[in-house]
Parts: structure tokens; C-alpha cells; sequence
């Protein structure tokens, strides 16, 4: 194996710009290979294996100059230098078969000037260590400020007002309730529908009057849990409707609004007078505790001596138990 001279057809081109740069700065580096066509390459021409100890930034690929005669490829290499002074740039070789034997080129030698004859830089003036803002600025931010704590104050007076409002706002009774469902209930346009949803309309009520969950109670459940807590007449009218509105789900498959309008109006009277009657002993309570809080707390003791001391059917009377005189 000999080495290629000057003249020699395989040669190694290496060119570098700019010569002189600062530390970081970005050098191009373009290396040319060149050789005769129809010889034969040992390894494919790579730079990157030389400049493995350098900071390599960038390497596009080649590119192929190649004519009838020669081969061409010229690589092109950015590179940033990591320390002043001269620095050589590496020297990468190619090895060429030839007829006469192998031959190597070696690039030849290329060096730049980092930080060398560098301009100054030109740093900005440096700042006050502290710099009062304007007073103009400062009022009006002051005023920003007291602006926007007007706005908080205000928006939390008015959140406390709606949840007062909101608290004194009593909820729906269950017949206000019984009341609207009845009304999505008659504004539906198919039978069927109308009495499902007359059926939802009274479970909820019963359960919202008798405290259990009418709406997830099937009509023998509500049975259960309404049997001896309403009255029999109440009873059987509650569980003769829900029957009735249950038995239209196996109708004809069109069913009039007109067929389920009786079970609309039953279902009303029924609740109107289960809210009679519920409100007429809500009263009633009412009157008892209110006439218990002015008799005092010796009335119903005297009241439950009374009833203790009264016969049973069937008993002898006993004698007075009063003070004597």
C-alpha cells in the first residue's frame, strides 16, 4: 500500500469556513474524495469516523460529482469548535485498489483560528438595581386593585343572598309533584305512554307520603310497603290503579288517549284525598302540641293517670285514690 501524492488521481479535497471563529460558532467543513472511475473501493468514503472526537452539529448527505472519468463525492460537515486557540481539523483518509496495488489519500492539512482576533462584544448598559415605577402607573394599578376587590365582594353578597333565597324557599309537597307528573303525563300523545307515566306519577307519590322508594318499587313492593300504614279504602284504590295502568303494557299495540282518561281522573281523586287526609292529621298534630306546650308538663301526666286509673270492660271500679280533705 503507497500513499497518494499531490498529483495522484485519488485525493482528499478539505476546505473550512470560516477561518476564524469564536468558540461555539459553526465551522463548514467540505471534504471532496475523489478517484479514478473503475477502481475499486476497500470502504465507502466516511468523514464521521475522523471527526468522531469532534462536536459534529450537523451532516447532511453527500453529494455525487461524479464525471466519465472520475468519482466524485463531496461531503459537507458542520462542526463547533469547544476550545480557543489553533485547531487542526482531523484528516480523513481513503484507500483505493488500483491494478498496481492499493493506494491511500490522506486530506490534507486545514486549520482554523478559534477566538482569535474576535470582536468585543457589545453588552447592553446595565440596569438601575431598582427602578420605581411611575406614580401615574402605580395609582392606576392601586386602582385596578381596589376595582377588582369591589367586584369579589360583590359577587360573594350575592351568592350569600341566592343561598339564603334558596334556603328559605321551601321544596315541592308531594302533591305539587303528583301535580306536574300528572301533567307530562296528560300531554303525551300515545296511551300507552300516558300510562306509564301516570304509574311513575303515583308511585312517586306514594313513596314521597309513606317514606320508601316508589320509584324503583315494582306494584307488589309498593303493596308491602303501603299495606297498613295508609287506610283500606286508600289501599285498594292505590293498588286497583296500578294494576289497571300496569295491565295496559299487554294492550294493542296503538291504545287512545281516551281509553287511560278515567284512570287519569281516578288517580287525581285519589291523591286529593290522600292529601285531605294527610294534612287534616298534620293539623290535628299541630293542635295536640300546641295544647300540650300551654297545659304545661303536668297535663299529660294527669291525662295518662286518668287513663291508667279508668276500668277495663268487665272490671270492678276501684275506689277514689284523691287527697283527702
Amino acid at each position: 500500500m503507497s500513499f497518494a501524492s499531490a498529483s495522484d488521481p485519488v485525493a482528499i479535497d478539505m476546505s473550512a469556513a470560516p477561518a476564524q471563529l469564536g468558540v461555539g460558532d459553526r465551522c463548514e467543513v467540505t471534504i471532496a474524495y475523489r478517484w479514478p472511475r473503475g477502481w475499486k473501493l476497500t470502504a465507502q468514503p466516511n468523514p464521521s469516523l475522523a471527526f468522531a472526537g469532534e462536536f459534529v452539529v450537523g451532516v447532511p448527505p453527500p453529494k455525487d460529482a461524479s464525471t466519465g472519468e472520475e468519482e466524485r463525492r463531496i461531503f459537507t460537515l458542520s462542526v463547533c469548535p469547544t476550545r480557543s486557540g489553533a485547531w487542526a481539523l482531523p484528516r480523513p483518509q481513503i484507500t483505493v485498489a488500483s491494478s498496481d496495488g492499493e493506494v491511500t489519500a490522506e486530506a490534507n492539512a486545514v486549520i482554523v483560528q478559534v477566538g482569535v482576533n474576535s470582536d468585543i462584544p457589545v453588552l447592553p448598559q446595565a440596569r438601575p438595581l431598582m427602578s420605581r415605577p411611575p406614580a401615574e402607573l402605580v395609582e392606576s394599578h392601586r386602582r385596578w386593585w381596589w376595582i377588582a376587590g369591589g367586584c369579589v365582594v360583590a359577587a360573594l353578597a350575592t351568592l350569600v343572598v341566592l343561598a339564603r333565597r334558596r334556603a328559605l324557599i321551601p321544596p315541592p309537597t308531594p302533591r305539587e309533584v303528583f301535580a306536574r307528573d300528572l301533567k307530562e303525563a296528560q300531554s303525551a300523545s300515545e296511551g300507552k305512554e300516558v300510562g306509564a307515566l301516570l304509574s311513575l306519577a303515583l308511585r312517586r307519590y306514594a313513596g314521597a307520603v309513606w317514606r320508601f322508594d316508589g320509584l324503583g318499587s315494582t306494584t307488589r313492593e309498593v303493596s308491602y310497603a303501603v299495606r297498613g300504614r295508609a287506610s283500606d279504602d286508600e289501599f285498594r284504590e292505590l293498588m286497583r290503579l296500578l294494576e289497571s295502568l300496569d295491565s295496559l303494557r299487554w294492550a294493542a299495540d296503538s291504545l287512545g288517549v281516551d281509553a287511560v282518561q278515567p284512570l287519569l281522573e281516578n288517580s287525581e281523586r285519589w291523591t286529593d284525598g290522600v292529601q285531605r287526609r294527610v294534612e287534616s292529621e298534620e293539623t290535628l298534630r299541630l293542635e295536640r302540641k300546641g295544647m300540650a306546650k300551654r297545659g304545661g308538663a303536668g297535663a299529660p301526666r294527669r291525662d295518662a293517670t286518668n287513663a291508667a286509673l279508668t276500668p277495663a270492660k268487665g272490671q270492678p271500679t276501684l275506689p277514689p285514690t284523691g287527697d283527702k280533705p
